[in-house]
Order: structure tokens, then sequence, then C-alpha cells
């Protein structure tokens, strides 16, 4: 077996595993285990090795390349966004509002809280200032509601949320081409 790269979090590893895998490599993910352990010491650990047979190597090594360079990156008219409900035939591009909208809020919150800290006005209000962030994300699923499949199109500006399509539903439509490609 040989290292054919490594990587600093656990997820990028897994990554680089799987584009490897899905170009037919047998890769694994060395050092998991160790290195998840004791985290503060990824870097001495060497961090988390993907490793493949030494005969595959070479070739390994310029798929992780290509990836980390972008080239493997999907095509963008491959990538399909819902039609923009006024025109049709036009596709929506994903839109960055709604999550700069809701960085500006956090940041202004945080700016004002730390304003209180300085000046030092009231301990109450320094708390609930404090605390409520944390509270805020108790409220993810409607933050992701807020700020996840938003569109806008580029023709009239119109911005609209799309539904997410259901995995079972992409599964069968992936099945469905399999099987009209056999």
């Amino acid at each position: 077996m040989r290292c054919v790269d490594w990587a600093a979090e656990y997820l990028d590893g897994h990554v680089v595993v799987a584009v490897l895998r899905a170009e037919g490599f047998d890769a694994h993910l060395f050092d998991e285990a160790t290195v998840r352990q004791d985290w503060f010491k990824i870097l001495a650990y060497g961090g988390f090795r993907v490793m493949v047979p030494a005969r595959e190597a070479n070739a390994a090594r310029s798929v992780v390349a290509a990836y980390r360079d972008g080239t493997l990156a999907l095509d963008p008219g491959l990538v399909e966004h819902p039609a923009c409900p006024h025109f049709g035939d036009l596709h929506g591009e994903p839109d960055p509002r709604p999550r700069r909208r809701l960085f500006l809020a956090y940041g202004l919150w945080s700016a004002f809280g730390f304003a209180l800290i300085v000046t030092g006005l009231g301990e109450d209000a320094i708390l609930v200032v404090a605390a409520l962030p944390w509270l805020v994300m108790l409220l993810v699923p409607l933050l992701r509601h807020l700020a996840v499949s938003r569109y806008r199109c580029p023709a009239c500006a119109h911005a609209w949320r799309a539904a997410p399509t259901a995995f079972v539903r992409l599964r069968q439509a992936a099945e469905t081409a399999a099987a009209a490609n056999r």
C-alpha cells in the first residue's frame, strides 16, 4: 500500500477515497481511528492517509491531483436548477442573499453584544445578548428553511424557494435511467 494523499480533515479524506473508488481504485483511509482519538495532534500523526495498492499509486496520484485542481468538477450544464415560475424555460441560479442576510444579522448581534460588554451596561443584558445566538442555533431547521434551496431568475430577478427533491425520487430516476441504458 502506498500513500497517495493525506488530509487534515476526516471528511476530506473520505471524499478523496470516494473519488478514487469511483475511478476504480481500491482506496482506503488509514489512521482514522488513531487520529480521531486525539484530534489536537492531527498534524503530529500525519493526518488521515489515503492509501492504494502500490501498483495503482501513480495513476491514483494523477486522479487526486485532478480532483484538487478542480478538473474533475461537474460541467455547470449538467447541474439542474429549477425553472423560474415566471419564465418556465429559464433556469434559476442559486441566490446567496438569504445566507448573506443571516450572516450580517449574526455579525451585528455579535457586535452589539461586544459593545455591551465593553461599556459594562447591565449584567443581565450581557447574558441575554451572549445567550441568544446559542438559543437561535436551536432553530437551525428554520434557518435552513430561510437559506437553503433559494433561487433567483437571471432574467426577471424573481426569487423563490424550490422544494428539494426527495431522495427516493432521485434514486428511482437513476434506476430508470440505468435500466434504459442497458
